[in-house]
C-alpha cells in the first residue's frame, strides 16, 4: 500500500486606512493520512519467489500566511497553525503462516512540513505580530501477531519500520513608524516514532535442504 499527499495553503490580507489600517490572517491546517498493508489472522500465504509486504506513506504540507497594514495607525497580525499526523502500518495477523523465497515486511513513513508567517505594519504608529506553530505526530509500525510463522527458503527475512521527517518554521514581524513594535514567535513540537512490534510464540524458519 502506498500513499502520497501534498497540500499547499496560502492566506494573505492587506488593510489600508486613512486613519487606521488593520490586517489579520489566520491559517489552520490539520492533515492526516495513512497507508496500511495487512495479512489477516490465521491466513496462509505462499509466494513462489520473494514476498514484499510494504506500507509507504509520504506527505508534504506547505503553508504561507501574510498580513499587512498601513495607516496613521497600522496593525497587522498573522497566525499560522499546522498539524501533520500521518501513519504507515504493516501487519501480519496472529497465527498467520507465510512461506516465500525471501520476505520483506516493512512500514515507512515520511513527513515534510514547512510553515512561513509574516506580519508587516507601517504608520505613525505601527505594530506587526506573527505567530507560527507546527505539530508533527504519527509514525511507522510493523507488527507480527502472536503465533505468526514466516518461512523463507533462502533464510532472508527483513522486518523494518522507518520514520523520517523534515520541519521548517519561519516567522517574520516588521513595523515602521514614529512608534513601532513587532513580535515574532515560532514553536515546533515533534512526537513521531518507528516501531517493530513482535508478538509471542513467533517463528522465523529456514527449512533444511
Amino acid at each position: 500500500a502506498s500513499d502520497f499527499s501534498r497540500v499547499y495553503q496560502f492566506a494573505g490580507t492587506v488593510g489600508v486606512g486613512g486613519t487606521v489600517g488593520v490586517g489579520l490572517t489566520v491559517g489552520v491546517n490539520d492533515f492526516s493520512s495513512s497507508a496500511v498493508t495487512a495479512i489477516g489472522n490465521n491466513a496462509r500465504v505462499t509466494a513462489g519467489t520473494s514476498l514484499d509486504l510494504q506500507a509507504q506513506n509520504v506527505s508534504v504540507l506547505e503553508a504561507v500566511n501574510f498580513a499587512g497594514a498601513a495607516g496613521i495607525v497600522g496593525v497587522a497580525g498573522s497566525i499560522n497553525y499546522n498539524r501533520l499526523r500521518n501513519t504507515s502500518n504493516t501487519t501480519i495477523g496472529a497465527g498467520a503462516q507465510i512461506s516465500a523465497l525471501n520476505a520483506l515486511i516493512s512500514a515507512e513513513n515520511e513527513q515534510n512540513l514547512a510553515a512561513t508567517t509574516i506580519g508587516l505594519a507601517g504608520g505613525i504608529v505601527g505594530a506587526g505580530v506573527s505567530y507560527t506553530r507546527a505539530d508533527l505526530e504519527g509514525g511507522a509500525t510493523t507488527t507480527m501477531g502472536n503465533g505468526a510463522t514466516v518461512t523463507t527458503r533462502s533464510g532472508n527475512l527483513d522486518v523494518v519500520a522507518k520514520q523520517r521527517f523534515r520541519m521548517s518554521v519561519d516567522g517574520l514581524a516588521g513595523a515602521g513608524g514614529a512608534v513601532a513594535g513587532q513580535a515574532a514567535v515560532s514553536e515546533i513540537e515533534e512526537d513521531s516514532d518507528a516501531t517493530v512490534a513482535l508478538g509471542t510464540r513467533l517463528a522465523a524458519e529456514h527449512p533444511e535442504t
